[in-house]
């Protein structure tokens, strides 16, 4: 998936943090109703909401060289989008300010920035991702410098 132009940066994570924290985000989506073979939380299109819905914020984005992916259609998808509301608006919602309902479950989640949803995200997000390791490598190159000397400087052992 990935977001429209136009939506903010701050709404693009309040959308993802509420779509991550209610289990929507890396659920397997089932257009059809299939329950598929897995131990996980799958997403089953059912009517679209009357209001606001996540078609108005998120477009479909299938990578055609996934095999997993290629199982699935822009209709399918879109049909599911369409099935979530944005906002309190039917019985399941996220909201951009990280606000979700699925049913009787409710809750909230903040992050600072979208990290999954569109490949700009993703890719900003694998940078500072390489940048944090590359700072924690040079840590531990400082830190095996200061103390590759440390058994000379204990002196021998007594005898």
């Amino acid at each position: 998936m990935d977001f429209v132009s136009g939506v903010s940066d701050t709404d693009r994570a309040g959308i993802e943090a509420a779509m991550e924290a209610a289990g929507i985000l890396d659920a397997w989506v089932t257009p059809d109703g299939r329950l598929l073979d897995t131990d996980d939380t799958t997403i089953v299109a059912q009517d679209a909401v009357p209001g606001p819905a996540l078609a108005s914020v998120l477009v479909p984005a299938i990578d055609p060289a996934d095999d997993h992916a290629a199982t699935l259609t822009e209709t399918g998808i879109n049909a599911v989008l369409r099935a979530i509301g944005l906002g309190p608006n039917g019985s399941t919602w996220v909201d951009v300010d990280g606000r979700f309902a699925i049913g009787v479950l409710s809750g909230a989640w903040h992050k600072d920035s979208a990290i999954y949803i569109g490949e700009g995200a993703r890719e900003s997000a694998r940078r500072g991702r390489l940048a944090d390791l590359r700072s924690e490598l040079e840590r531990l190159r400082q830190a095996r410098t200061e103390f590759s000397d440390w058994p000379a400087r204990q002196g021998s052992p007594a005898s």
